[in-house]
C-alpha cells in the first residue's frame, strides 16, 4: 500500500503524484491519497490533487476533510463501492465512530454547491495567494517554494518564531494552533480574525505557517 498526501500544509508543497501513482501501478499497489489540504483549493472548482494532475483514474482511495475549504466538521473517504462497502464492515474507525450531525452535513453540502457554482471564490483564494507571495518575496522572506495557499514562512530558530507571531495576532492574523513557545511550528491564518467563519471565508482564507527547517 502507498499512502501519501495530497499537499503538506507546514511547507506547502504538492507531492509528485504522477511519479508515486507509476510506482504504485509497477508494483501493483493499493494507493491511497490524503487530500484534506489539497480538496477546494487544486484542480477544477478545486476538486483535489488528483484533479490537478490529471489521474482521477491512479488513486485507489482519496481521504479529505470537510472542515478545511468545506467550513464544516469530520471528513470523507471516497473509492469504489467494494472499498467503502469493505470499509464500513471492517474499519474499527468507522464501526466506532458518531455520524455527523444534519447541520454539518448540511454545512459541508452548502459549501460544495458553492465550490462547484460559484468559482468567483477559488479565483479569490488564487489571487489573494500570489498576492500575498509577492508580499512576503518583497519582505525578504523565505517562503520555502510553497505552490500553494498554505505558505510557509522560514525564521530559522524558534525562539524568533514567538515573537515574530505575537504581533499577526493583534493585527490582520489570527493563530490556530499550539503555541510556538513550545515547538518550532505556529499555523497562522491570514483571514481577518474579527471576520465570521464562512463556508466563503473559508475558500478566501491564505494559511500561514511560521516555522523552522
Amino acid at each position: 500500500m502507498v499512502v501519501v498526501e495530497g499537499v503538506y500544509s507546514m511547507e506547502g508543497h504538492i507531492c509528485r503524484l504522477p511519479e508515486i501513482a507509476k510506482i504504485a501501478e509497477d508494483y501493483s499497489a493499493f494507493s491511497v491519497l490524503d487530500d484534506a489540504h489539497g480538496f477546494g483549493v487544486l484542480g477544477r472548482q478545486g476538486r483535489g490533487t488528483v484533479d490537478h494532475f490529471g489521474l482521477n483514474e491512479k488513486v485507489d482511495v482519496i481521504c479529505g476533510s470537510l472542515s478545511k475549504s468545506l467550513a464544516s466538521t469530520g471528513g470523507f473517504v471516497a473509492g469504489t463501492r467494494d472499498v467503502i462497502e469493505y470499509l464500513r464492515s471492517h474499519s474499527k474507525q468507522t464501526i466506532f465512530s458518531a455520524a455527523l450531525s444534519p447541520s454539518q452535513a448540511a454545512t459541508a453540502m452548502a459549501a460544495l454547491e458553492i465550490m462547484q457554482t460559484e468559482p468567483e471564490h477559488h479565483e479569490r483564494l488564487w489571487s489573494n495567494t500570489r498576492k500575498y507571495r509577492a508580499i512576503l518575496k518583497n519582505l525578504g522572506l523565505d517562503t520555502w517554494e510553497s505552490e500553494t495557499p498554505a505558505v510557509p514562512i522560514v525564521l530559522g530558530s524558534k525562539e524568533r518564531v514567538y515573537p515574530s507571531g505575537r504581533p499577526c495576532s493583534k493585527r490582520v492574523c489570527s493563530p490556530c494552533c499550539r503555541s510556538p513557545r513550545r515547538c518550532r511550528r505556529a499555523r497562522i491564518s491570514s483571514a481577518p480574525p474579527s471576520r465570521r467563519c464562512t463556508p466563503t471565508n473559508s475558500l478566501n482564507a491564505s494559511p500561514t505557517r511560521w516555522r523552522t527547517r
